[in-house]
C-alpha cells in the first residue's frame, strides 16, 4: 500500500511535507506510510486518500461457500420437496404392508 500512496502523491505533484500539512500529519508519518513501516489508522487512511484525490469505497465481496455450507443451502431449498416425497413414500410403504382382502378370500397365517 505504501508504494501506491507514494505513486499517487507524486502523480499529484505533492511533496511528503505538503501532503502531511494537508492531512494534519507529520512528514515523517507520511514517509513511514509510504515505506510500509507504519500502517495508517482507518481515519488517517481516509484523510490521506481524500487529499490525494481518492475516495475509499467498501463493497461486500461474494465469498464462495465451503462445500458443506453449499450443501446445506441446497438441502434447505429442497427441504419442502423432500418432506413431501418422504410422506408419499411413507404412504406407499404403509399401503404395501396392509393386507388387501377381497370378498371370498381367506388368509391363513
Amino acid at each position: 500500500m505504501g508504494e501506491l500512496l507514494r505513486a499517487a502523491r507524486i502523480q499529484r505533484g505533492l511533496t511528503q511535507r505538503c501532503l502531511a500539512e494537508l492531512c494534519g500529519l507529520s512528514a515523517k508519518t507520511i514517509s513511514l506510510y509510504e515505506r510500509s513501516l507504519r500502517h495508517p489508522s482507518w481515519t488517517a487512511l481516509q484523510l490521506v486518500l481524500q487529499n490525494l484525490g481518492f475516495r475509499l469505497l467498501l463493497q461486500p465481496v461474494e465469498e464462495t461457500m465451503p462445500a458443506s455450507q453449499e450443501l446445506v443451502a441446497v438441502l434447505r431449498k429442497l427441504s419442502p420437496d423432500l418432506r413431501r416425497l418422504s410422506a408419499l413414500l411413507a404412504e406407499v410403504d404403509k399401503s404395501s404392508h396392509e393386507t388387501v382382502r377381497k370378498p371370498g378370500m381367506e388368509i391363513t397365517e
